[in-house]
């Protein structure tokens, strides 16, 4: 689904019984470069693609995939997508010392990412697990979060992270102007009011808490 010019969101609805995990929700941004955020689980892959060629996109326009941590629902379709699209994996180069066993890439970037015209800030928001990153698309007011927060919901932490810097990173990225709020899982957040409803409910109701 197109959310804005450049921007595309495919909400991850499904569920792997084998593995008893969601999948994640995958976004795309588009400019000269693409990238793909969080490829989710192998299940679900030719759902995937199928949805993107409603929108007018085959794989192989994808020159990047990337994701917000090493959670398997988020990565486990990585080497399948490669393999439909021919993109390079990159990571955050402060992630690279978590890359789980049998994720290989030897191309990182820092706190920029340029797609050409676009430029797309990294942000490091360690808590549901210590290598998580949002990514941020000033131009957009989008941010992609990850497992960070969700629509009145925040991250797990019992699973590798900290409650301390999770509640860090929360607050962190609330200070963005954000009218785009991109989670791993569940529903998109959009509009300045309802996004700044939504920290307002995390930080008075879930973040004392934790």
């Amino acid at each position: 689904m197109k959310l804005a010019e450049g921007l595309y969101s495919y909400e991850g609805d499904g569920f792997d019984p084998k593995l008893l995990l969601p999948d994640c929700n995958t976004y795309i941004l588009k400019d000269k470069l693409t990238v793909l955020v969080d490829a989710g689980l192998k299940v679900f892959l030719l759902d995937l693609v199928k949805e993107m060629r409603k929108d007018g996109m085959d794989p192989k326009d994808v020159d990047i995939i990337t994701n917000t941590h090493f959670h398997i629902d988020h990565y486990q379709a990585n080497e399948g997508f490669r393999k439909f699209s021919g993109a390079k994996f990159m990571i955050y180069d402060k992630a690279k010392k978590y890359l789980p066993n049998g994720l290989k890439t030897a191309m990182v970037f820092s706190e920029k990412l340029k797609l050409n015209n676009t430029s797309l800030e990294i942000l490091h928001t360690p808590g549901h697990t210590p290598e998580s990153i949002c990514i941020y698309w000033p131009d957009k007011k989008a941010l992609i979060c990850g497992d960070l927060i969700f629509l009145h919901g925040v991250g797990r932490t019992d699973l590798g992270g900290d409650p301390g810097l999770l509640r860090q990173s929360i607050m962190h990225v609330s200070k963005l102007d954000v009218e785009i709020l991109l989670p791993g899982h569940g529903e998109i957040i959009r509009g300045e009011e309802s996004v700044a409803a939504n920290f307002y409910y995390i930080e008075t109701k879930i973040l004392p808490y934790l």
